[in-house]
């Protein structure tokens, strides 16, 4: 089935027009990257001041959390690690600044799946959540739900469940169980 002339030119205009959105993602991407490279300089010298407050004594009686959304969570986490220069890191961090609200665990996965991202470990969705639980960059905002910290929301406070003690049983000649 040959082409006629008309359907060359449709799809030309497709082609260029394509290749144009794909220069404006580009962009985009290029912007994006220097936004959250100039949000971790401000959170390292939040980080950096904080702990210069606190050498000198000083309680950050003055700084509300209105003033600084993360500087309830930089108190209690520890300096960053290079943990955050993990591709996957990188790409959950990309993926929500995209999404611009939390994602599920479960759609975190597709999307890196889709871009050929390999979670380390045997692949599952608690090897990727062991990952996102130690970056500070990243914080749970319910059960399976992740965010950015730059956003101001804040970690879930972590439950833990109590451990079942087991009963076992005896079983003696008559067939009555004793518990012991």
């Amino acid at each position: 089935m040959s082409q006629t002339p008309k359907s060359q030119m449709t799809e030309a205009m497709l082609k260029k027009a394509l290749s144009a959105v794909h220069e404006q993602i580009r962009e985009a991407e290029g912007e994006l990257n220097e936004i959250h490279r100039k949000m971790n300089l401000a959170r390292q010298e939040e980080r950096l001041l904080v702990q210069l407050l606190k050498l000198r004594g000083q309680h950050l009686l003055d700084a509300s959390p209105e003033n600084s959304p993360n500087l309830t969570n930089l108190q209690n986490t520890k300096e960053s690690t290079s943990l955050s220069t993990h591709p996957v890191i990188k790409a959950v961090i990309e993926e929500l600044a995209s999404a611009g609200r939390p994602v599920h665990i479960s759609d975190l996965m597709r999307m890196l799946r889709e871009r050929g991202i390999k979670v380390p470990g045997s692949g599952t969705q608690a090897n990727l959540i062991s990952y996102l639980r130690r970056e500070p960059q990243l914080v749970r905002t319910s059960r399976g739900m992740y965010g950015l910290a730059a956003w101001g929301l804040e970690n879930m406070p972590m439950v833990r469940r109590e451990k079942r003690s087991r009963v076992r049983f005896r079983h003696s000649e008559g067939g009555n169980t004793d518990e012991h």
